[in-house]
Formats: structure tokens, C-alpha cells, sequence
């Protein structure tokens, strides 16, 4: 099954209380950014996802509480 392109969504879920946002993406040029982080940042980000039809999700931990 082939997804349209208004199928094909990314979804940035962030809030003040949570040390962690969470991304869900198709876009190819933002899985490519994120994957690069997660490399070379691992403790902040890490993908924790995959539904198998191209989107990816992708934890992203807070600067301000990396320390913590």
C-alpha cells in the first residue's frame, strides 16, 4: 500500500513538564537530520521507532535536563 502525500505526516509532540520531546516523521530530509543526531549525540537522541511504511520516531531529550 502506497501512503499519499497527505498521509505522509510529521508530528513534533513537546511540552514544558517532559524532559522528552518525541518526533514522527515521513520527510526524508528530517529522518536524515535526526539520524545523523542520533549518531552523534546518543544520549540526547535515539529513534524508538518504526511502522514500517517510512516514518520513523524519534525521541529527543531536553538540553536543560540532559544533566539531570
Amino acid at each position: 500500500m502506497k501512503l499519499s502525500n497527505l498521509e505522509k505526516e510529521s508530528i513534533i509532540l513537546w511540552n514544558e513538564a517532559e524532559k522528552t520531546a518525541s518526533v514522527y516523521t515521513y520527510n526524508p530530509a528530517l529522518i536524515r537530520q535526526l539520524s545523523e543526531l542520533c549518531r552523534t549525540h546518543p544520549g540526547q537522541v535515539c529513534q524508538t521507532g518504526d511502522n514500517g511504511w517510512g516514518g520513523l520516531t524519534f525521541s529527543l531529550r531536553s538540553e536543560e535536563h540532559t544533566s539531570e
